[in-house]
């Protein structure tokens, strides 16, 4: 049961910034996108 714990929480915070990264990622390449025809 601990182990199972430990593994709940150690996969929380994956599944909180999941949605976070993937904005980021699709903020970078538009970005990149955009400064590339600069």
């Amino acid at each position: 049961m601990k182990n199972f714990l430990t593994q709940f929480f150690f996969a929380l915070p994956i599944f909180f910034w999941m949605p976070t990264f993937f904005q980021f990622g699709v903020f970078w390449k538009k970005f990149s996108e955009t400064s590339q025809v600069y």
